[in-house]
């Protein structure tokens, strides 16, 4: 959960890195197919000890923050990449959950799932990918329901201008309006309050198979 709003952030300035000088090759590199020496094929972590605690210590991370699957994504992919810019497209990439990507099109997570699984899509960036950066792969069925949705957020938003922005943009707007999202922001900053951490036991290898 510390994450949530860094993923949120990055989510919504399109990974962020767009404005700033970052090269083509890092933008467009694939992610999700690199060949990681310390991840699965299904993301979860296998290293050492040890070695995840020098990782921590070269790169400047405080133990007691790294609490979960997601904070220990971090110290692997920059260990892997050596590259904050590469490390955080990475982990933003990897950690993306459906959860996250129903915050986008105002429907459940099941119901995200679903969607995604009609257009053979498994991983959330994948989907999340699929819908909005490639409108000219999408069937009649996805542009209904998008048109659908920017009603809605239009409508929620007050904004009428949300009938005529690209759908970067559109999809932007959708997330920051989103009740669920807002809801659940909420509850987060309730908990962190409290001091409430993930509950998971050695949680920090261990990714979240519903998330």
């Amino acid at each position: 959960m510390r994450l949530f709003f860094i993923v949120i952030v990055v989510l919504i300035s399109s990974c962020g890195l767009s404005a700033q000088k970052v090269s083509n090759e890092i933008l467009t590199y694939d992610y999700l197919k690199h060949n990681y020496e310390f991840l699965d094929e299904d993301y979860s972590i296998n290293i050492a000890s040890d070695k995840f605690k020098s990782l921590m210590k070269k790169y400047k991370f405080h133990e007691e923050r790294i609490n979960c699957w997601k904070d220990s994504i971090a110290v692997i992919t920059i260990g892997e990449f050596g590259d904050w810019q590469k490390s955080r497209i990475a982990h933003s990439q990897i950690t993306l959950s459906f959860l996250r990507v129903s915050y986008y099109l105002w429907i459940s997570e099941t119901e995200t799932f679903d969607l995604a699984k009609k257009y053979h899509k498994t991983m959330p960036y994948r989907f999340y990918e699929y819908f909005r950066f490639n409108e000219k792969d999408w069937d009649s069925d996805m542009r209904t329901f998008m048109n659908k949705l920017r009603v809605k957020v239009s409508e929620v938003a007050k904004n009428p201008a949300i009938m005529t922005m690209s759908n970067r943009k559109f999809l932007k707007q959708a997330l920051i309006h989103n009740p669920e999202r807002q809801k659940a922001a909420k509850e987060y900053e309730k908990n962190r309050a409290e001091g409430e951490g993930c509950g998971r036991t050695n949680c920090c290898q261990q990714k979240d198979k519903k998330k």
